[in-house]
């Protein structure tokens, strides 16, 4: 057998002779021996992720949110949606009174009863989702914020936008008006360039990109217009009921103000086919 001289350090025992080069290459320009793992190496990998994520789910069990259904009654759910989008306008005790007063209209007193108990812990569930950031369009300069939003908070609808791009800027404009009515979802929104690891991970190419997630997990993704009538002057109506076939809301709602997107009036004349491609 040849034998090598020790201070060259080309021996097949040697590290210089298979590790070194390729160590300082990219992950993904590695021959695929270096990166097969054994089955051992496999189970501490999955250990550990799932170690990572416990760690991380018990970090924002301070975030942790009260549950936030749907009461499946028409009548409680509109009484809920006005005192959470009035709420701001008039003083609660006003408000209360008003709603209360109309239940009153209904001879059955056990059913006036039931109604007003459901009525109260809805008011108490908007209340309890208002002071968690909700029917706010928030704007969170990290990645872990992103992720503490998305585990801690039953809906989460992020978008991830670029501050030069025209189409980010009607997304944004719609859904600011879909986070004042829809107190169950949070809305939130971060620059791609703050979230370098998750636009990779989740192979973001193309702004405007809205992601949905539901009990933390992705279950919608919104790239660009082509799902929204590939223009720009859509109305707001069309971008909520994507999000509710996803169960990123719970219901649509009606809007006092006007279905389009604030740039509406100045984009008319500047349509454009393509959405814009984030490098």
């Amino acid at each position: 057998m040849t034998s090598f001289p020790a201070s060259h350090g080309f021996g097949p025992r040697k590290r210089g002779y298979q590790m070194d080069l390729t160590n300082v290459q990219p992950v993904e320009n590695k021959p695929a021996w270096i990166s097969m793992k054994s089955p051992l190496e496999k189970e501490i990998a999955n250990e550990y992720e799932a170690l990572k994520v416990t760690e991380r789910k018990e970090d924002t069990q301070d975030y942790n949110e009260p549950e936030l259904h749907n009461s499946n009654d028409p009548t409680v759910d509109l009484y809920a949606d006005t005192y959470a989008t009035q709420a701001a306008t008039e003083s609660d005790s006003e408000l209360e009174d008003a709603l209360f007063s109309q239940l009153d209209e209904f001879d059955d007193t056990a059913y006036r009863e039931q109604r007003l108990e459901m009525l109260k812990k809805e008011f108490a569930r908007v209340e309890a989702a208002k002071e968690k950031g909700h029917m706010q369009f928030l704007t969170v300069e990290n990645e872990r914020e992103v992720m503490d939003f998305t585990l801690s908070s039953k809906k989460v609808v992020i978008h991830f936008y670029h501050p030069d791009f025209i189409r980010c800027k009607i997304i944004d404009s719609h859904l600011e008006k879909i986070a004042k009515v829809h107190w169950e979802t949070k809305f939130i929104r971060i620059e791609a360039a703050n979230a370098p690891f998750l636009v990779v991970k989740l192979g973001l190419k193309v702004l405007p990109a809205v992601l949905c997630y539901v009990n933390s997990q992705l279950v919608d993704k919104i790239i660009g217009f082509a799902d929204l009538g590939n223009k720009d002057d859509f109305e707001t109506s069309l971008l909520e009921f994507r999000l509710l076939k996803s169960s990123a809301i719970d219901r649509l709602k009606e809007e006092s103000s006007s279905n389009k997107s604030i740039y509406h009036d100045e984009l008319q004349n500047n349509q454009s086919d393509d959405s814009d491609f984030f490098e």
